[in-house]
């Protein structure tokens, strides 16, 4: 089983507001903030279109696919349910 976590990246003096998304073995990604969303829905949305772009998930499977939860650092954690 994969775990994909998701971590959030607060703005620096020369980068914007960040998520990074990694599992075990794959280079981890980074995504924009768009603030449109709070940042539990885009952690869910970049976590989809990292396993996706890693030809875990397909594009009709992506709606129930994964389940998340918070640890205790505020990082979010996906795993697959399996459907």
């Amino acid at each position: 089983m994969k775990a994909i976590v998701v971590k959030y990246h607060g703005p620096t003096d020369t980068k914007g507001t960040r998520l990074s998304v990694h599992a075990e073995g794959v280079k981890t990604r980074y995504y924009s903030r768009e603030y449109g969303d709070n940042v539990d829905v885009q952690a869910k949305k970049c976590a989809i279109d990292f396993c996706t772009k890693l030809g875990w998930l397909t594009m009709s499977h992506t709606d129930n696919a994964l389940i998340g939860s918070t640890l205790p650092n505020g990082d979010e954690v996906f795993v697959f349910t399996g459907h």
